[in-house]
């Protein structure tokens, strides 16, 4: 028994050690990924917190981008903000907690989320109207923004957006819930073994494209909030639902359509077939939201359509602008919100 009680506290002390080695690779490693990939936008308070946001010389309207449920944050949209920035401002962010940007106490909720973008556009001195492009999540999230901010919104992009109802509408397509707790995770996160593990590579690249390194790079930073944002998906949606129309305000629903999408998630050909029907339908859906709409298909493109087939994004992008009633015109920016502007990384 002496030497079972002994031989106990050799391999507690042996997991400690490897925990604390793991811990110190990891803050070793963060680091390095600042000094590997030095921050290329900004850092702007917004309540309690930084958010990180992406934006190209102010050449025309405004433009967007929102983020789905991703821990690369803003990264996905950098071949179609390479597309369009020779006519638009485009304008990119990390959420809270992804990526760059801090975390702070706001609540998980889509108006909370709306505010930020909100406050975090106008701080930077990009004033409306705004053309809104988001993907997946992104797309219920941008729900909130136009309820709350309606006259500031020229224009609606939706690529492969979440639907209200997709959780009752495709339940052969959902995982059981066998996550482990998020203390397992961060723990898990903190101890480099997230990033000893993780090869993630985004649809459409290449393993050692920078947006695959980046986002491997700085993934356990955002895990924790991507998992928060993870469990709050049946009340976004829930708190989105409302938000049937948009009135008249242009918009596009851009969906990817290739005959092998989600073959990795889901090899069952016959249960694929069904979800894809489901989500197609859900897609079409959502044209009814203004009476200006039309649907883009992508048809070498799965859920990822912008960096698939990004100059799909940008042909709806461009369809809005010319819908639109919005000039084309030149943000101007106050000296203050040039001042606001903080350039130190995170």
């Amino acid at each position: 028994m002496r030497i079972l009680k002994k031989a106990g506290r050799i391999v507690l002390l042996l997991v400690l050690l490897a925990v604390g080695i793991g811990v110190l690779y990891e803050q070793v490693e963060r680091l390095r990924a600042r000094r590997t990939y030095p921050l290329t936008g900004r850092l702007l308070p917004v309540g309690d917190h930084r958010l990180h946001y992406l934006a190209t010389a102010p050449r025309g309207p405004v433009v967007v981008f929102e983020s789905g449920l991703d821990l690369g944050g803003l990264l996905p949209w950098e071949r179609v903000v390479a597309q369009v920035a020779p006519f638009v401002t485009a304008f990119a962010y990390d959420r809270a907690g992804i990526q760059r940007s801090e975390r702070g106490t706001r609540p998980t909720t889509g108006a909370a989320m709306a505010r930020d973008l909100h406050e975090l556009l106008h701080r930077a001195g990009y004033p409306p109207p705004y053309l809104l492009v988001g993907h997946s999540l992104g797309g219920i999230l941008l729900r909130s923004f136009v309820a709350q901010y309606p006259a500031e919104v020229c224009g609606v992009v939706l690529v492969e957006a979440s639907h209200p109802d997709q959780l009752r509408r495709l339940p052969a397509a959902l995982p059981a819930d066998d996550a482990p707790p998020r203390w397992v995770v961060r723990l898990a996160a903190a101890a480099g073994v997230v990033r000893f593990l993780n090869t993630s590579q985004y649809a459409g690249t290449r393993p050692n494209d920078r947006i695959n390194l980046v986002n491997r790079a700085f993934l356990p930073e955002s895990v924790d909030a991507v998992l928060e944002e993870q469990a709050q998906i049946p009340a976004l949606l829930d708190e989105a639902r409302p938000v049937m129309s948009f009135g008249d305000i242009p918009l596009r629903v851009v969906t990817g359509t290739s005959p092998t999408r989600d073959q990795e998630d889901e090899p069952d050909a016959a249960r694929r077939r069904q979800i894809n029907r489901a989500w197609g339908a859900m897609q079409q859906d959502q044209l009814r939201l203004s009476t200006r709409s039309a649907q883009l298909l992508a048809p070498q493109s799965g859920h990822y359509v912008q960096l698939e087939q990004p100059d799909i994004v940008t042909a709806a992008i461009k369809q809005v602008l010319a819908q639109s009633a919005v000039p084309s015109y030149v943000p101007k920016r106050s000296a203050q919100a040039r001042n606001n502007q903080v350039v130190t990384a995170r």
